[in-house]
């Protein structure tokens, strides 16, 4: 009976702490054009005699995407952790009223301003801010809440609650944007043609194409008729199968030991690109117009296993984090990728068949 109590005691303590604020945190809307800027804003419903101390944003150094998550499920033969850490794909361009921080992303009571207005009970109030956000990636973003410290009287606390969050889709802006059809929306009509006068200046060009025409037929005439007329031979272009081209660039591009001279980059891109024209070649889908996920979309629709598709999805998605994210993954990767880069053009490569000579009974 005492310990029923006791824990009945220190559920209300702990009820009542977090009761002295509450905080509301969302977005100006739930999809985003990638680099374009979105607002994160906090409301923060405070009780009579309770002070906001700090608002700690380090939570936010962990903002990642849904898809990224689910890709550090499936494998954990690579330290996704490592690699989701060294990239940059939320930022905070502007921090509103508040004053940014220098060191880390704590803010104190002297940097924290706030927009004021009543709460609905007696004396309580709403502290609020808006900050402006952007995002470097395409997904779906799980951004964590900060975490509240107050003080109430002589007591402190902090008010956090674990796996809070808000979501937020990026997109990639597509070639039309919105601007510019309500631009073609707001053309003018269009007028009535206006007849002019003729003369004989508009019929110039046919006395001018009617003699040139008599001029080339002299010239052929005299000068080109008797002439014999050599016919070029035309050599047959050799077409080589796309997973020939494929393993001779593979082979280059192993040679060059780009990612031993610290150019990551570029070896990721010439990587995917070779793997990207080798799909379009070989399945006959736009693989070097597409973004990964539609790929590996276009691949469940052809015979690729799921265990190939789920290898290949992988490979683009790592390229994808290290050309657009600045992403560092192990140097074992590397290696690694390029052998099952390999593996996957000779095992899903056409083979011709051979034909079997007859043997005489």
């Amino acid at each position: 009976m005492r310990i029923s109590l006791l824990l009945l005691f220190s559920f209300l303590i702990v009820g009542g702490a977090q009761a002295q604020v509450q905080l509301r945190a969302y977005f100006d809307r739930d999809t985003v054009l990638l680099g374009d800027t979105v607002g994160l804003h906090y409301e923060i419903l405070v009780q009579p005699n309770v002070e906001v101390t700090t608002v700690d944003l380090t939570p936010l150094d962990s903002v990642f995407t849904m898809e990224q998550m689910q890709a550090a499920v499936s494998d954990t033969t690579i330290n996704w952790e490592e690699v989701f850490n060294s990239q940059n794909q939320f930022e905070i361009l502007d921090y509103g009223r508040w004053t940014p921080p220098e060191t880390n992303r704590v803010l104190s009571a002297t940097e924290l301003k706030w927009r004021e207005t009543p709460g609905k009970a007696d004396r309580q109030k709403i502290l609020s801010n808006r900050l402006t956000v952007t995002f470097w990636d395409e997904g779906t973003f799980v951004v964590p809440n900060a975490k509240i410290g107050y003080r109430s009287g002589n007591r402190a606390g902090v008010y956090d609650i674990p796996g809070a969050a808000n979501k937020v889709k990026v997109l990639v802006p597509t070639v039309l944007e919105i601007s510019e059809v309500d631009t073609l929306t707001q053309l003018t009509p269009i007028k009535p043609i206006l007849e002019a006068d003729s003369a004989w200046a508009d019929y110039m060009w046919a006395f001018l194409l009617f003699g040139l025409t008599i001029l080339a037929a002299l010239i052929y005439y005299f000068f080109f008729r008797k002439e014999e007329v050599i016919e070029e031979e035309v050599v047959p272009e050799v077409v080589l199968p796309a997973h020939v081209i494929a393993l001779n660039k593979l082979n280059e591009l192993e040679k060059a030991q780009l990612w031993q001279r610290g150019e990551v980059k570029e070896y990721q891109s010439r990587l995917t690109y070779v793997l990207r024209e080798y799909l379009e070649g070989r399945y006959g889908i736009q693989a070097l117009e597409s973004t990964t996920g539609e790929i590996n979309e276009a691949l469940r629709k052809s015979e690729v296993t799921e265990d190939r598709r789920n290898k290949i999805r992988e490979l683009l998605q790592v390229a994808d984090l290290v050309k657009f994210a600045k992403a560092e993954p192990p140097e074992t990767f590397h290696a690694r990728v390029m052998q099952e880069s390999k593996d996957f053009v000779n095992e899903t490569k056409i083979t011709e068949p051979t034909e079997i000579p007859e043997t005489e009974n």
